[in-house]
């Protein structure tokens, strides 16, 4: 099928980077990775094809060549707010939440309508400790696309997690959980181990066992090793009665 794909259109970059994607879903990074050689030689600024080498790399851990790469992305075509929100996503797991932020006001800037970007600039907000902000944009992401069941998933942690009396509201965030839950089939860990805290914080902790453990099952499937550690974490201390201290994603 690859070599269909390529023979109808030789000249292109478009069907080598989709070749590429077809690949990588196959987990065969570098043979991906010499596809989109191959499209990056026929057009040397398609920014397509270097979006698609930097999600390669960050997969593979070489986040300083994945930076690179979303970079070219972006100065080959500057309002690339996919790119734009690729290279905000890999500055918040090196640990650059302000840099992940600062990259996000960018794309928002460009796409004042963008939900993506809202929901990256609640998560970057929500990283630097700033909750209201936070919950503010979470908000509106989900009014941007209403029934996003990750949107849903953002709120009620903020509502579940927060640590200020004017926002905390675990009746709230466990029905929104719920919602997002029952959209998402329970198969997304993240929305299940949101489920969990929303109901460890209105006290329901057998129930937050119950979802803790389904999020931690799903989360192991997982490449995230450090996700599906903080998940552990939490549901051993909803057993014992309790939320984990500096609860955090």
């Amino acid at each position: 099928m690859h070599v269909a794909v390529r023979a109808r259109a030789p000249d292109r970059p478009e069907p080598r980077v989709d070749v590429a994607r077809a690949i990588a879903a196959q987990k065969r990074p570098e043979a991906a990775l010499a596809e989109i050689e191959e499209a990056l030689r026929i057009d040397a600024r398609f920014a397509p094809a270097e979006l698609e080498r930097g999600r390669i790399l960050e997969d593979l851990g070489r986040f300083e060549e994945a930076r690179d790469a979303y970079q070219n992305a972006l100065a080959a075509r500057p309002a690339y707010t996919e790119a734009r929100l690729a290279l905000a996503r890999l500055e918040g797991r090196r640990g650059d939440a302000a840099g992940a932020e600062a990259e996000i006001r960018r794309a928002i800037e460009a796409d004042p309508e963008e939900p993506e970007a809202r929901r990256g600039l609640a998560l970057a907000l929500l990283a630097q400790g700033r909750t209201p902000e936070a919950l503010d944009a979470a908000r509106a992401a989900l009014a941007l696309r209403p029934g996003w069941a990750l949107a849903m998933g953002d709120v009620a942690w903020i509502l579940a997690t927060s640590e200020d009396p004017a926002i905390r509201d675990p009746r709230s965030a466990a029905a929104l959980a719920e919602d997002a839950a029952h959209r998402t089939q329970e198969r997304h860990a993240g929305i299940l181990d949101t489920l969990a805290a929303a109901y460890a914080a209105g006290g329901r902790y057998e129930e937050a066992v119950a979802a803790g453990e389904k999020a931690l099952a799903l989360a192991r499937e997982g490449p995230d090793r450090a996700f599906a550690d903080r998940v552990a974490r939490r549901v051993s201390a909803y057993r014992t009665g309790r939320m984990e201290g500096g609860i955090g994603r």
